[in-house]
């Protein structure tokens, strides 16, 4: 058993469970099986709602933590951060299956380095059920919600190790994120954040998703080759 600290902007705290290596993980749907499974749940589409809401009217974080019951859908345990403070601290004794939550006013509108470095941190240290189902969620008080997944494991276990395996590469990582960001802030807030993460996630085996703000739409996100946003119905 160990034990180790996890940060996402939110600032995520996990109680390692033993986990066999051997473990075999059931066939599971593709990674846009499972969005567009995502886009008719009606749990999961109420709880993003909620965050919304509370996103607007707290100085606070609130998410909630997702265990799967099923292929389509999950048991929520909520969490709650401190006031004024971009984190939250979470205590889990088993594998999780994803995690949404919110940014209140003024904090980013989309993921932080933070919370794609939680990511790698929760499979790195075999928290995570099964990386091929496994979802990061947030909305903002900006009104934009996203998705993260992962699309491929190896590329993405190359790519926590560069970035996310010690300090200097994590703090180089943030730095570079938040300097192209601030370079592209003549494209508008929203989409100089977009473009850059999009541009920091490439080749990492992950995904990113938009939805409408009724969260029963999502689409994949990308950049084309005139480095303009692309959005398409994952199929």
């Amino acid at each position: 058993m160990k034990q180790k600290n996890i940060f996402l902007y939110v600032s995520l705290f996990l109680i390692i469970a033993c986990k066999k290596e051997d473990d075999k993980i059931e066939p599971v749907l593709s990674t846009c099986e499972q969005v567009n499974q995502l886009a008719s749940n009606a749990e999961f589409i109420a709880k993003f709602q909620s965050l919304y809401e509370e996103s607007k009217i707290n100085n606070f974080e609130t998410g909630y933590v997702l265990f799967s019951t099923s292929k389509s859908s999950y048991a929520y345990e909520k969490v709650i951060g401190e006031q004024n403070k971009a984190s939250i601290n979470v205590d889990v004794d088993k594998p999780l299956d994803g995690y949404i939550h919110c940014h209140y006013s003024n904090l980013y509108p989309i993921f932080s380095g933070s919370d794609i470095r939680a990511v790698y941190d929760v499979y790195d240290i075999n928290q995570m059920r099964n990386p091929a189902t496994f979802l990061l969620g947030v909305v903002s008080a900006d009104g934009n919600a996203y998705i993260l997944k992962i699309d491929n494991i190896e590329l993405f276990k190359q790519f926590g190790q560069k970035n996310f395996q010690s300090l200097q590469s994590f703090h180089s990582f943030e730095n570079s994120y938040y300097n192209q960001q601030q370079s592209l802030l003549s494209k508008g807030r929203t989409a100089s954040f977009e473009i850059t993460l999009i541009d920091m996630i490439k080749n990492s085996g992950l995904i990113l998703f938009k939805g409408n703000m009724q969260f029963n739409t999502w689409l994949r996100m990308e950049k084309g080759a005139d480095g303009n946003l692309i959005t398409s119905a994952c199929q």
